[in-house]
Order: structure tokens, then sequence, then C-alpha cells
């Protein structure tokens, strides 16, 4: 693993935290802010085998208790996420800043987000003017394709796959300046491909940079919208959920909310899915998976989102 030089530290900003690693960490933003005592420690050294088995197994996840839980990966990888305040990475010798973003970032940083009480979104997001949408959904379901999209009509990305949005303010908080796109779609839009950028070595997908195009401030979520694939839908459409179906909705959408139960954080996701759908209109949009769709379906999400305040009601 590559670290600082003499005990040097890299501060980072993510999700409305400050994270302090000692690796550095190319796909995050980085932070002036350099506090004693930074929300998120990110260490890189060894981990022991623990003296007791895990309480719960759910396919690389090992559950202790809520407060602690382990990633452990077929191909050596190891993160120890603790107290939501810590994140402990055992990295085999030369494993890429890309595939460990994936991982750190993706899972981990999930799980670290639900020890911390603030569950995230499974949803992207894009900000017009200083005003957020979301685009929700099941993986597969085109969250970064659209948002992707939607730079292309002036968005600016806000965060991919995961969103941290307080119920009580309804302000979205950004992650980090790059999306994950699959290699055929990011040629579609003309997006540089190179392979040192892939998630995985077994996957045609890529981080993509949001070169020039990323917002680094918290943002005024205006509306979710809840992507569903319908291989029948000829062209997109949208219906307005009331609040019992929203709460259902955003319940389910939830980032890894199957290991919710056994952290002990299935009731204040509940309570925090109530509080945010009476902030926040939450849509169901129905659509195909025919990229030639793309242009009608942010017709329809940017009508939507001006309806709501979007980029103060103006469209974009």
């Amino acid at each position: 693993m590559v670290l600082g030089e003499a005990g040097e530290l890299f501060w980072y900003s993510l999700a409305g935290c400050t994270l302090r690693s000692q690796r550095p960490l190319p796909y995050l933003t980085d932070t002036i802010s350099q506090p004693d005592d930074p929300e998120v420690d990110i260490v890189f050294q060894r981990i022991s085998e623990p003296d007791t088995p895990a309480k719960f197994v759910y396919g690389p996840y090992r559950i202790s208790s809520p407060q602690l839980c382990d990633i452990v990966l077929p191909d050596g990888l190891h993160i120890e996420v603790r107290d939501g305040q810590r994140m402990t990475v055992d990295a085999p010798e030369g494993y890429g800043d890309s595939e460990l973003h994936t991982v750190l970032f993706g899972p981990a940083f999930a799980i670290l987000c639900h020890q911390r009480g603030c569950p995230p979104l499974h949803a992207s997001a894009a900000v017009f003017g200083n005003t957020a949408l979301a685009v929700a959904g099941d993986s597969g379901a085109g969250k970064s394709t659209t948002i992707r999209a939607l730079m292309k009509r002036g968005g600016h990305l806000l965060t991919d796959d995961q969103l941290v949005v307080s119920p009580v303010t309804a302000s979205a908080a950004p992650g980090f300046p790059s999306m994950k796109l699959w290699g055929n779609t990011a040629s579609w839009f003309g997006d540089a491909l190179g392979h040192a950028a892939r998630v995985s070595a077994e996957l045609n997908k890529f981080h993509i940079r949001a070169e020039g195009a990323f917002h680094d401030t918290k943002a005024p979520l205006k509306v979710i919208c809840v992507l569903v694939l319908d291989t029948n839908c000829s062209t997109p459409d949208a219906q307005k959920l009331p609040q019992p179906e929203a709460i259902a909705m955003l319940d389910r959408l939830v980032y890894r909310s199957e290991i919710a139960t056994h952290l002990g954080t299935r009731a204040a996701i509940f309570g925090w899915a109530t509080r945010l759908s009476s902030q926040i209109p939450v849509y169901c949009v129905h659509r195909s998976n025919d990229i030639a769709q793309l242009d009608g379906l942010t017709d329809l999400l940017l009508d939507i989102g001006v309806s709501h305040g979007l980029n103060g009601g103006t469209k974009p």
C-alpha cells in the first residue's frame, strides 16, 4: 500500500464529514479543514483475526456488534468499520486506488453512515443553480446514467450512488467528484476511459470524474425521483407517491438496508424515511432500458424538479 511519507496525513471532505487518511485518496475532495479530532479516521494497517466469531455473516460482511463490522473480500481486501468514526484498511500490496475507492466509499462508508445515524439513500443527485434533484433506485435502475444526462443539461454532480440528506433541513451533502458508468455508456457520453479507473478488474465499469462539474457544498433537495425499469414503457412517465408509499419506498431504498437490522438501525431508518417524506416530494418514474429515451427522461425529471422549485423555479 502507498502511505504518506514520515507520517504525512491527507484530509478530505465527504457527505458532510471531515476525513483524515494515512494514504492519499485521489477520488475524494480535499478539504482545508484539519481539526484535531476529525469525524472519520482512515487507518492502513494489518487487521488481526478476531478472538470470537462474528454474530452475523452476510456475504463478505461480518457483523460483530452495531459498532463493529468487517468487510472481507476474496481478493484479500479487509476493511473494519468501527463506531462510525474509524475505518481500518488491510489492503494487499499494489491494491489500486480505483478498486479501493469502490469498496471503501461504497459499502464500507455506507456502514459507517449507518453507525453515525445518517442512513444513505441509494441515490445520485445533480444540482441546478443551488438546488438539488435526486435520482434513486435499485442497482441497475440507471441512476448514474441519468445523472450524467442531467449534467449534459447544465447540472453539476452532487453525489453518485449514495446520498446523505438531512430530514430536518432537507439539505443534501456532497459526495465525491466522480460517478460509476459502464464502458459503453461512458463512451456514448464521450467520456474518456482508462484501465486504472476500473471499479474492479472483472468489470467493464469505470470511475468517471466530473471535471469542472462538481458541486462541493450542501444543497437544498427539492425532489426525489425513483427510477423503475419497465420494458413495456414506450415513454417515461411519473407518479407522485402519497406519503405512506413514499415512506415505504425510501425505507426500502436505504443503501445496504439489508444489514440495518443487524446493526440495530431499522427503527431509526423508518423514522428517517417518515421525516424525509414529509419534507421532500417523492415520485416513481417508469422508464425503459432504451438509452434513446434519455432526452425524454431528463425533460420529465426537469419538469418535475422545476415544479417543486428546482433552480429557483426556472427550467434549466
